[in-house]
C-alpha cells in the first residue's frame, strides 16, 4: 500500500494499533493488529508532511482528532478482546466514522442522545451502542422495548463472545437514552423498572502499603515521581496532567476539565505535590514533558513500562483507585471519596443542584491520604 511506519506499538500482546501515512496521498491511516491479523482503517484524516507518534501537523483540533481515534480503537480492543476480526474490523471502522441510524429507531435516538455528550470518546461509545442495537434490532423503537427484549439483547451480545461488563456499558447507554426521550416527551415507556443491569466485580487496582513502599524506594526517578504526582492530585488522569498548562493554576489550585468527561475539577496543590512540579517545571506546560512533545501516548508507555519493573502489575491507573482505598481506610465518608473522584451522588443528583458543596472536605481528605503515604 505504500505506507511507511510513523507510530510504534501502542498495546502489547496481539492486539496493536499504529498509524501510518500513505506517502502518495497523504492519506493518514491506522494499522489494527488483532488476533495475529492485520488490517488498515482511514482516520479521514490527511498531512502532506511526515510526522511522529500521534502529533500530526496542523490545527490542535486535527491533533486531538487523531489522539481520539488511536485512544477509542485501544479501549474498544481492550474491551472486546474476544470478538471475531471481521466483527473488529467492522466496529473499529463505525467508531471512527460514527455510522449514521435512522433518528427514530430506538438505536437513532441513542445515537442522538449520545452526540450530546461533551467527551468525543463518550459520543463514540454511544454510536457503539447504538450500532449494536441496529445490528440486533433495526426496527426497534422506544415503544418495543421491555424486560424481554432487553434479555434477548443480552444473551445476543454475550453469544458472540462479549464480556459481561462491556454489555453493561451497553445496557446503561440504552437506559440512559431512554431516560433523555422520556424527559424530551418522547416516550413514557420506561423498561428498566425493576430491570437489573448484570455485572461482575472487576479486580480492585489499588496499591498496597508494600508496593507504595517500593514505590517511594525511586523518588527522584522521573516516572516515579510522576506516577506520585497522579495520587498527590487526587488520582488525577495522566493526559490531564500533561496537558495542564501554567494557565490553569492560580496561587496552590489547579483547576481543569477532565479530557474524557469534561467535568471541571478543582484541585489543591499540597506542598509534596508542588515539590515534583518544580523539579519537572515546563515553561507552556505545569510539566516540562509536552513543552518537548505533544505525543503523551509515548511517555504512557514508558512510564507504565518502568513502573511495572519496580512494582510488577501495576499502571498510571492504579493512581485513582489508590486514592480512593486510602482514604476508605481512613473513613473518610464515601461521599467525600465520590467528590475527590469527581463522582456525584446520583442518590441526591437533585439535592445537589442547590448545594455548594464545601470543598474544604475533600481538601482535609487529600491531606489524610498524602500523610498517610509519607508515615509508609
Amino acid at each position: 500500500m505504500g505506507y511507511f511506519r510513523l507510530f510504534c506499538e501502542l498495546s502489547a500482546s496481539n492486539m496493536q494499533v499504529r498509524t501510518y501515512l500513505e506517502a502518495k496521498t497523504g492519506s493518514v491511516f491506522l494499522s489494527i493488529t488483532f488476533r495475529k491479523k492485520r488490517f488498515y482503517l482511514s482516520t479521514g484524516l490527511h498531512s502532506d508532511k511526515k510526522f511522529t507518534g500521534t502529533e500530526i501537523p496542523g490545527s490542535a483540533s486535527k491533533r486531538h482528532r487523531l489522539r481520539q481515534i488511536v485512544n477509542d480503537c485501544e479501549d474498544y480492543m481492550n474491551l472486546n478482546p474476544k470478538e471475531t476480526v471481521n466483527q473488529m474490523r467492522q466496529h473499529l471502522k463505525d467508531l471512527i466514522s460514527g455510522s449514521q441510524t435512522a433518528e427514530n429507531s430506538l438505536s437513532g435516538i441513542i445515537a442522538q442522545f449520545g452526540k450530546l455528550r461533551p467527551s468525543a470518546g463518550t459520543v463514540a461509545v454511544y454510536l457503539l451502542t447504538s450500532r449494536r442495537v441496529d445490528e440486533f434490532d433495526k426496527s426497534a423503537t422506544l415503544e418495543d422495548i421491555d424486560h424481554k427484549w432487553l434479555d434477548a439483547f443480552y444473551k445476543h451480545e454475550l453469544d458472540k463472545g462479549r464480556m459481561v461488563n462491556g454489555i453493561a456499558i451497553d445496557m446503561r447507554n440504552i437506559r440512559a437514552a431512554i431516560n433523555w426521550a422520556i424527559d424530551n416527551g418522547m416516550t413514557d415507556n420506561y423498561p428498566f423498572r425493576r430491570y437489573r443491569i448484570k455485572s461482575e466485580a472487576t479486580r480492585k487496582r489499588n496499591m498496597s502499603d508494600s508496593q507504595l513502599r517500593e514505590l517511594k524506594k525511586h523518588q527522584g526517578s522521573v516516572y516515579v515521581d510522576v506516577m506520585l504526582l497522579l495520587v498527590y492530585l487526587r488520582g488525577i488522569n495522566i493526559s490531564d496532567l500533561l496537558d495542564a498548562t501554567w494557565g490553569q493554576i492560580e496561587g496552590d489550585r489547579l483547576e481543569y476539565r477532565r479530557n474524557k468527561t469534561g467535568q471541571l475539577f478543582d484541585v489543591k496543590i499540597e506542598p509534596e505535590a508542588r515539590a515534583i512540579i518544580e523539579r519537572y517545571k515546563g515553561t507552556e506546560h505545569v510539566l516540562y514533558f509536552m513543552d518537548r512533545s505533544r505525543d503523551y501516548h509515548t511517555f504512557l508507555r514508558n512510564m507504565n513500562r518502568r513502573i511495572k519493573k519496580i512494582v510488577p502489575g501495576i499502571s498510571s491507573y492504579w493512581s485513582r483507585h489508590t486514592v480512593a482505598s486510602i482514604a476508605s481506610q481512613l473513613d473518610v465518608p464515601t461521599d467525600v471519596i465520590g467528590r475527590i473522584l469527581g463522582h456525584a451522588d446520583p442518590a441526591h443528583s437533585t439535592t445537589n443542584i442547590y448545594i455548594n458543596f464545601d470543598m474544604s472536605k475533600v481538601d482535609r481528605a487529600m491531606r489524610q491520604v498524602i500523610d498517610y503515604i509519607n508515615r509508609i
